[in-house]
């Protein structure tokens, strides 16, 4: 994708913490990127409502090239609204959570990618922290549990 492409970012509620940190980092990493960010707006996580902001950024943002989904259920929602204007094969859609409809939609040629978040390391690294702080330590403000992309070679993990 060029520079100065236009995307768009569906979030959350981002007056959430994984809101507000889903929708920091995607603008700041599409910014960096150099993408041309021509829409921000709430889903508020559900599928209906991602597909509503999404056929209002597509009227308005008829040259859009990508948006990245804070959530599969936005995502999803926004793939059905690419569907009914026929731009699925235009628009990049990336979401996150890897969740099994969206590692489906990814198999299908739909959605472009997801991210899976590791919920072993979340649980793994949750317990050493509550341990560090128990013998009086300290933690670091951002504690990274890492993430994967998910695409059509590794979707089928994820159904």
């Amino acid at each position: 994708m060029a520079a100065g492409s236009d995307v768009a970012i569906l979030q959350g509620i981002v007056t959430q913490s994984t809101g507000k940190a889903r929708a920091d980092g995607a603008h700041d990493g599409l910014t960096a990127c150099g993408l041309n960010i021509v829409a921000e707006q709430t889903g508020e996580w559900d599928r209906a409502k991602g597909l509503a902001v999404m056929e209002n950024i597509l009227t308005a943002n008829p040259n859009l090239k990508a948006v990245f989904a804070s959530n599969d259920n936005m995502g999803l929602g926004a793939i059905e609204a690419l569907k009914s204007d026929d731009m699925l094969d235009k628009v990049f859609v990336v979401g996150f959570d890897a969740n099994p409809d969206a590692a489906e939609s990814v198999l299908a040629g739909e959605m472009s990618a997801t991210v899976a978040q590791n919920p072993y390391n979340m649980g793994a690294l949750g317990v050493e922290s509550v341990l560090t702080l128990i013998k009086g330590g300290k933690l670091d403000p951002v504690i990274d549990t890492g993430t994967v992309l998910i695409d059509t070679s590794n979707a089928a993990d994820f159904k």
